[in-house]
């Protein structure tokens, strides 16, 4: 039984973020959970006579009963548990039969619309299958499995993965909302068949029978529950041990299950992807190498019982000192990447204690204390919850907008039927073309007071009265261009409306100017279907062969038809998308800091033509080329012996379309420190095979962190072009689909330690 001091304990090392919520029921159904935690396995036999003990391995454990007192306080602080609705089976309550009879009544009661979680912390194991098994069959040939509490006793058979996956198979038969996490050994596909799993480990329960004696079975008959509005969650993959944790003196957790816990605390309506990717940072840090498994077709954009949606932006920081003395500066959870810029000021709602930010970094903030004594007013430090109360606007965005000055009604409709005219009549010697992230034009006819060209990017205007079709003929192709683009002018009607849309979603990664000669990029439309449409969308205030350089930005955005109104979401959602890649693309590293010397480059290598480009530098590659991505040691330089603070890497990659994926490390796996696992005669050390498949400018950052990325969707978002560029070969990344960009630069004078370097790569 836990105790209140462990209780206690747990309040301390947890830094919770969101406010105690004592939610109702759900409207949607009731809400039950069954945990299970067995730190005793030996309780009622003799370790020194009992053969089964001896010849499986059976060893009792420190932290399971921790781990189910645990999260089940969490479900009801975080998700509106009911207390009387939790059922929590401790070591030899938690028999084989007492399991099942607990199954049995849940399934009874449970009705469509209803949620359930089944936690289990205690031993894993496997089993192989018998030919003649009358069992659901896996195809594999073996079964992962837990151990009830008496499994010591002779004939008392695991919990397979066949007979889990069929009880489990009741609750969703029944239109219940399943959540299943496990904290045991080889847990990756325990509540399913099919499994990738080699019996190679060492520390774990052996197998109840040797392999010898099955052959493999026949084609698979489990279902995948992920496949029925189902969650599962395993605390490591088929072939790894799911270790526990000291986090104190005598005092174990599960490390997957404190981690998580942390991870609930902290955002507990993120998103399944965040959860578990907050998790694995939080296993590294412990120096855990297993990493979790999830299974979740339907539910990765919701909360982790599935009741609501997920909240796509964290809406609270919690502080992640507990001193917070005078010698301590106070630090939030949060960075730039987060909506954080200095000087802002942030609030806790119950206790009114305020805070100003001083020192932003990319991950962590340094804050102090406002309050009018300038002391705390709360005694418990880490149950303040703070959001933001006042945002200064960005002094210096890297990104800068020209809405158009628009047009009334009658002149606009006056603008389009002559363009109109213009546009469906034959241009000798030239075409019309609307620009892409590839094509450009070599002429642009544009409104602005009066009708205008430039020609071949040259800010060289020929104004007229009306677009003469002869006299613009003959100005396009006596500079010899053979396309031209027919830029539309937005109405006024458009203008404000997106402006209304854009104050209330404020974005302080880019700011709305009066002139298109102090944008990057500006409000335009062009026809479409032989003129029949009028689509509008973002585009470079210079079209021209090198729109694409300079900031490395695309040239345009996509394009929207508004019909019976105007598409301002979809203009205002690409603008988001486009400030998060100019915040990329604008980020350089602080000042140098001599602690955080690291003696590798990265390096980028094509595997076809055997070209290099090193960091600093931009290399050439061509459409349908494979590139290995890696770092290399500097020339003459002395590697770190000290692995105290190690540095956290992370590779991303900006394609021509605008889509970022974070390369390495992969959602939910190892996260790469240095020195500790960075070899000293390692001249390349492979991260990941890309393939660019799309003429244009490849964009690879290097980040190294003193502290891990928590939330690693800031580096995968998606493009502002039509179409998800195909990146990856051999190493595919699975695409997080959160689509806003928070990341708000600001003035970095970052105190947490980091390092950015980038290389380009253009592909032709």
């Amino acid at each position: 039984m836990r105790s209140c001091f462990l209780s206690c304990c747990f309040l301390l090392l947890c830094q919770f973020v969101f406010p105690q919520t004592q939610t109702q029921r759900n409207a949607k159904g009731n809400q039950y959970m069954f945990c299970v935690g067995i730190n005793n396995y030996l309780a009622n036999v003799n370790p020194a006579t009992c053969q089964i003990c001896k010849d499986r391995g059976i060893k009792n454990l420190n932290g399971c009963l921790n781990d189910v007192d645990t999260i089940s306080k969490l479900f009801i602080k975080y998700y509106g548990f009911l207390p009387e609705n939790v059922t929590i089976l401790r070591d030899q309550e938690a028999s084989r039969a007492a399991i099942l009879e607990t199954f049995n009544k849940l399934l009874t009661k449970c009705q469509k619309g209803d949620f359930i979680v089944f936690f289990y912390s205690g031993h894993g194991s496997y089993e192989y299958e018998s030919a003649n098994d009358n069992q659901l069959r896996t195809g594999k040939g073996y079964r992962n499995t837990i151990l009830s509490a008496d499994i010591a006793k002779p004939g008392v058979p695991d919990f397979n993965s066949a007979e889990l996956n069929k009880i489990f198979s009741g609750f969703t038969d029944k239109g219940v909302v399943l959540t299943v996490i496990t904290d045991c050994c080889h847990s990756a596909t325990n509540t399913r068949g099919s499994t990738i799993f080699e019996a190679d480990s060492a520390r774990e329960v052996k197998p109840s029978l040797e392999p010898g004696k099955f052959i493999s079975a026949g084609a698979a008959t489990t279902r995948m529950l992920g496949q029925s509005n189902a969650l599962t969650i395993g605390s490591c993959q088929d072939n790894e041990i799911a270790s526990e944790a000291q986090v104190a003196p005598k005092i174990y957790y599960g490390a997957f299950t404190i981690n998580f816990c942390r991870s609930v605390t902290e955002w507990s309506q993120a998103p399944i992807d965040v959860l578990l990717d907050r998790t694995v940072s939080k296993l590294r840090l412990m120096n855990k190498q297993q990493t979790p498994n999830i299974e979740a077709a339907r539910r990765r954009r919701q909360n982790l019982i599935g009741s609501a949606p997920a909240q796509i932006k964290k809406a609270f920081y919690s502080l992640k000192c507990t001193d917070c003395s005078a010698k301590q500066l106070p630090v939030i959870t949060a960075g730039f990447t987060d909506d954080i810029l200095n000087d802002d000021i942030l609030v806790d709602t119950k206790t009114k204690d305020s805070i100003k930010v001083t020192n932003v970094g990319f991950t962590e903030t340094e804050v102090m204390v406002i309050n009018q004594s300038n002391k705390w007013k709360a005694t418990d430090l880490t149950a303040l919850n703070f959001t933001i109360l006042k945002k200064l606007t960005n002094p210096d965005p890297p990104l800068k907008v020209f809405l158009g000055n628009g047009l009334s009604q009658d002149v606009y409709d006056d603008v389009v039927a002559k363009a109109k005219t213009l546009y469906q009549q034959s241009n000798p010697g030239y075409q019309w073309m609307n620009p892409s992230f590839q094509n450009f034009p070599d002429a642009v006819l544009f409104y602005s007071n009066g009708w205008k060209l430039n020609r071949d990017g040259v800010m060289e205007t020929f104004t007229f009265s009306s677009p003469d079709a002869t006299t613009l003929n003959n100005l396009i192709n006596a500079a010899k261009c053979r396309s031209a683009y027919l830029q539309l002018p937005p109405p006024a009607a458009l203008v404000e409306q997106l402006r209304a849309k854009l104050s209330v979603e404020k974005n302080r990664n880019f700011k709305v100017v009066n002139t298109p000669a102090a944008a990057d990029y500006m409000l335009a439309g062009h026809f479409t279907n032989n003129a029949n449409n009028i689509v509008f969308g973002w585009e470079k205030t210079i079209l021209s062969k090198d729109a694409n350089k300079g900031n490395g930005l695309t040239a345009v955005t996509d394009f929207f038809a508004g019909g019976n109104t105007y598409p301002v979401d979809s203009l205002a959602e690409r603008l988001r998308r486009l400030s998060v890649l100019a915040n990329w693309l604008s980020m350089t590293s602080p000042p140098p800091d001599k602690s955080m010397i690291f003696p590798f480059h990265l390096a980028i290598k094509n595997i076809n033509s055997k070209q290099k480009a090193d960091d600093q530098t931009t290399g050439k590659s061509g459409t349908e080329d494979k590139l290995d991505i890696g770092i290399e040691k500097d020339a003459g330089a002395t590697l770190a012996t000290d692995k105290t603070t190690p540095l956290f890497i992370y590779v991303m990659s900006i394609d021509p379309k605008g889509n970022t994926y974070l390369l390495y490390p992969q959602p939910r796996t190892s996260i790469l420190t240095y020195p500790n696992n960075i070899l000293s005669d390692t001249s390349f050390y492979h991260l990941a095979t890309v393939r660019h498949t799309t003429a244009g400018i490849y964009h690879y950052v290097f980040i190294a962190l003193r502290e891990p990325v928590t939330n690693r969707d800031i580096f995968t978002r998606r493009g502002v072009v039509k179409g998800d560029e195909p990146e990856l070969s051999d190493n595919p990344l699975e695409a997080l689909l959160n689509e806003e960009g928070p990341g708000q630069r600001g003035d970095i004078k970052s105190f947490d330690h980091w390092m950015l370097k980038r290389v380009d790569i253009i592909t032709r």
